[in-house]
């Protein structure tokens, strides 16, 4: 019976010590990125003798291999504290006079702080490949006497150095290459990347992405805000929270049954569900797969769940549509939901990543650290947290960091085709100059209050400057000149006399006017201005009345008539859509012969080239009786809330915020106004949302787990004894 024991024994651990194994390592949180510190010494403290025969104190050379991550000159390896650098100090990449940043230390009164190159180091990686750099480091006299010493009798002037570093944090991932492209075909209506990648209805949202995970909740005082990728502030006007991916949608250029692409090339799967529709998944064969949500019927490149498709980049994979749960429902809720997901663990299997192998493809561009990367959560027995988030677009955003020096220079922003042009002393000492395209704002708030006819003309642009420790330069010495070349023909739609610069300073909610000159034949608007911040061509549009659509039931058959106003200004109607009882929505172009029950609901809408969409109505007809429907008033809100929200004066405007917000608010971004018949989505009156509904864990499921940790405790507790006392409860049975 000892004997028996013992195999008992051994049996109840071998099934005991595996879970224990394995809750242990699930606990364990596991975090795959790290970032590398490297540092490189440029000089010991040392004396530097003034030689009134030349400026330059002493140089060297630094050679640095770099492709990512914040390089930083500091008096420690750390990259933390101040260093003492004599009068003047310069930092020059690759030999270049123009990517550099020299710093004045008022003649050695003043220590510099730990300064920042990254922005000459490169190029920077996410617009085109990042490769080593040569630095350059000089340390001048600037005319300055120094402290005064005699060696072997001879007076000399000196000046006293500290030690200075280069340290740099480098977070390069071979994996975190930039490889995606956006996933429909916006240049096929003449678009550029810069002019339509930040016309997204919907953010992904670094707060909280847990849209795709009915179990987990983000805490109530986030649940009506997001933090987007450019800000680490919390918004409550841009859509929507817990989002996690990006929705395109007609302001985009993105219409129902458009053409869907794959991003990259790769290995393609379908899925389908009742929230995300038809769905195509790729698995890129780098550790990230893109998934491309609410896909139509039509078109799709596989439709077997079973199997898989290599695809090509930029191969169509889909068509636009509305499947699955949009709000609005049907054809109104027309988008595509893109997301992006990182293989955490390396298994191949990228749903077990959800959620927290979601990333943004823009990357984080806020201030300070990703909330969304430091996140510490509990899913599935297992302690998670947040994916990093890297660039990861193969053409570059425009968002960069120049020196801005007393000579004066002409920076461009190719996002935005704008150039702020500084003469000549506009400023004192080297600065920081932050340049960044902002999306086409749509909710334009003047005086406080919403206008409804003006609407922003192609991209804006946002400038910060700030000096070495920080301090922000709201205005300069001189004026300066803004100046946007647009294309002509964005003009067409609107009034000629109207169009000019508005500016707004940061976290302001209003804009004004600026005093501008108007080229209508080149495109190119300009001002000159002394201040910052955001900045964009506003005009005043010529038709924002949604057209009007009147539907008759006679003889069986349903037709419908639409007008669309003002007659002076607009340029057509460009779809009507139908919905028949339960039926799909569906696009109106002959009068409908209706079949089957006596009664139906009908529901219809229509919209003009000019992005105006009609309320949806609903009209009751009876077989036995014909219909005259009578037209819903024009009330123009369709687009301003799409989303439902009242603008909100007392919360600052966000840097790219509306023309998220109001999508249907905003004209598809195409540069050819020829407009054809293709049928754009529907914008009805919310934004476009993948819709979720979370529900809590049942009450008998956190039971039944309860019991059956009790029984595993029991278990473990009945083995110990059974070995301590020979397993005398069997031995007592057994007699």
């Amino acid at each position: 019976m000892v004997i028996y024991s013992k195999h008992m024994f051994r049996y109840l651990m071998s099934k005991c010590i595996p879970y224990i194994t394995l809750l242990i390592f699930l606990l364990i949180p596991s975090n795959t990125y790290a970032i590398q510190k490297k540092v490189y010494q440029v000089t010991d403290a040392q004396q530097l003798f003034f030689n009134s025969s030349s400026q330059v104190l002493w140089y060297t050379f630094v050679h640095i291999p770099w492709k990512s991550g914040r390089v930083v000159i500091s008096s420690d390896p750390n990259g933390e504290n101040p260093a003492a650098i004599g009068p003047l100090f310069g930092v020059y990449a690759n030999g270049s006079n123009s990517e550099k940043f020299v710093f004045d230390a008022d003649c050695g009164q003043v220590k510099m702080p730990p300064l920042d190159i990254t922005h000459i180091m490169g190029p920077m990686y996410s617009g085109g490949g990042g490769g080593d750099t040569s630095l350059l480091i000089k340390y001048y006299s600037n005319f300055c006497s120094g402290e005064k010493i005699y060696v072997e009798g001879v007076k000399k002037f000196v000046f006293n150095i500290d030690p200075l570093y280069i340290v740099h944090f480098d977070d390069f991932e071979i994996s975190n290459a930039p490889f995606l492209d956006l996933p429909w075909d916006y240049e096929s209506d003449g678009n550029i990347f810069q002019e339509v990648a930040l016309t997204m209805t919907s953010y992904f949202d670094h707060e909280y992405p847990l849209l795709s995970i009915s179990m987990l909740n983000e805490p109530v005082q986030a649940n009506s805000s997001i933090i987007p990728f450019y800000s680490n502030k919390q918004f409550i006007n841009l859509s929507y929270t817990e989002h996690d991916g990006y929705d395109f949608a007609y302001a985009s250029g993105a219409r129902l049954g458009d053409s869907v692409l794959a991003a990259a090339p790769g290995t393609a799967t379908y899925r389908y569900d009742k929230w995300s529709g038809n769905a195509i998944l790729i698995d890129h064969g780098n550790g990230y797969q893109t998934r491309y949500y609410h896909l139509s019927e039509q078109d799709l490149v596989l439709k077997d769940k079973n199997k898989s498709i290599a695809v090509s980049d930029r191969q169509q994979i889909g068509r636009i549509g509305f499947t699955g749960n949009v709000l609005p429902v049907g054809a109104a809720g027309t988008h595509i939901h893109f997301m992006v997901i990182k293989d955490k663990d390396e298994n191949g299997n990228f749903d077990d990543n959800i959620p927290d192998g979601l990333v943004d493809p823009f990357g984080w561009q806020g201030d300070g650290e990703d909330p969304w990367e430091s996140y510490k959560f509990e899913y599935n027995g297992k302690s998670r947290i947040g994916a990093k988030s890297t660039y990861l677009w193969k053409n570059n955003l425009s968002s960069a960091r120049k020196t801005l020096t007393p000579i004066g220079a002409s920076i461009l922003d190719s996002g935005a085709n704008v150039t702020a042009i500084f003469p000549k002393d506009a400023v004192k000492n080297d600065v920081f100059l932050d340049i960044a395209t902002i999306a086409p704002i749509v909710r334009v708030l003047l005086d406080d209050k919403i206008q409804t006819n003006i609407r922003s003309i192609g991209n804006g642009v946002k400038i910060i400057a700030s000096d070495v420790f920080g301090n922000l330069i709201t205005k300069f010495t001189k004026t300066y000149t803004i100046r946007f070349a647009l294309d002509p023909l964005q003009f067409l739609r609107f009034d000629k006399n109207s169009i000019s610069i508005y500016s707004r300073s940061d976290g302001a909610a209003n804009w004004k006017m600026e005093l501008s000159t108007t080229d209508l034949e080149t495109g190119v608007v300009e001002t000159a201005v002394d201040h910052l911040t955001e900045f964009a061509v506003f005009g005043k549009y010529l038709d924002t009345i949604p057209p009007v659509t009147k539907m008759t039931f006679e003889s069986g058959k349903l037709e419908f008539l639409t007008i669309d106003e003002p007659a002076d200004d607009s340029i057509g109607v460009a779809y009507t859509y139908v919905k028949i009882g339960n039926d799909d929505w569906q696009l109106y172009k002959n009068p409908i012969e209706v079949n089957g029950s006596d009664k139906y609901e009908i529901q219809f809408y229509s919209a003009d080239f000019d992005g105006n969409v009609e309320t949806i109505k609903s009209e009751i007809i009876n077989k036995k009786q014909p219909t005259t429907s009578t037209p819903t008033p024009i009330t123009n809100s369709k687009q301003l809330t799409s989303d439902n929200q009242q603008p909100t004066t007392s919360t600052p405007t966000p840097i790219t915020n509306s023309k998220q917000l109001t999508s249907d608010n905003q004209q598809p971004t195409t540069k050819n106004k020829q407009l054809t018949t293709s049928i754009p989505e529907v914008k009805g009156l919310t934004t476009n949302k993948d819709y979720v509904v979370k529900t809590k864990p049942k009450i008998w499921l956190k039971i039944l787990s309860i019991i059956i940790i009790i029984i595993f405790i029991i278990i473990v507790i009945y083995g110990y004894k059974i070995k301590k006392n020979n397993f005398s409860p069997l031995k007592n049975l057994l007699k």
